[in-house]
């Protein structure tokens, strides 16, 4: 990873820490897609201003890669982009939507939906997502990325 990409890398983890004080007082989620593994849905840092949100996402992402969207258009965007992402589900019992919906209410991401209609909150996680897309491999047994894994611990089922 060049300084460029770690440059990106810290802006958008210090945002998905900030976001971690409260989804509840959060009003836009950032929608990064810039990984053809996984989609990550970061809700905003409580009370920042739309203006200061979409300058730190412009600078820390690439182009065209990450986008703002306000808290009340979160439902359809996570439908959009589970549409969009989501080219295998290896877990066709898990209500994924819902289930993001649900987890950022109640446990502020950054989350992820993965290609294989998992989802993803830990660098694991999304190593495992990233490598399981490379190899196009089926699951065998409950893996990382099992929805069960996040939404049934946190009351999401």
């Amino acid at each position: 990873m060049g300084r460029q990409g770690l440059i990106r890398w810290v802006s958008l983890l210090g945002l998905g820490l900030l976001a971690s004080c409260g989804a509840a007082n959060s009003d836009f989620v950032v929608i990064e897609t810039k990984d053809n593994a996984f989609t990550v849905f970061t809700p905003s840092p409580p009370n920042m201003s739309e203006t200061l949100l979409r300058r730190i996402v412009a600078e820390s992402a690439p182009p065209g890669k990450a986008r703002v969207v306000p808290l009340a258009e979160f439902a359809a965007a996570v439908r959009e982009e589970a549409g969009r992402v989501i080219e295998r589900n290896d877990y066709p019992a898990a209500q994924v939507v819902p289930g993001i919906i649900c987890l950022m209410r109640r446990a502020p991401g950054p989350w992820g939906i993965t290609w294989n209609g998992g989802i993803a909150l830990t660098r694991y996680d999304y190593d495992f997502a990233r490598h399981s897309y490379e190899t196009r491999a089926a699951p065998a047994g409950t893996t990382p990325v099992d929805p069960r894994v996040h939404l049934g611990p946190l009351g999401c089922l």
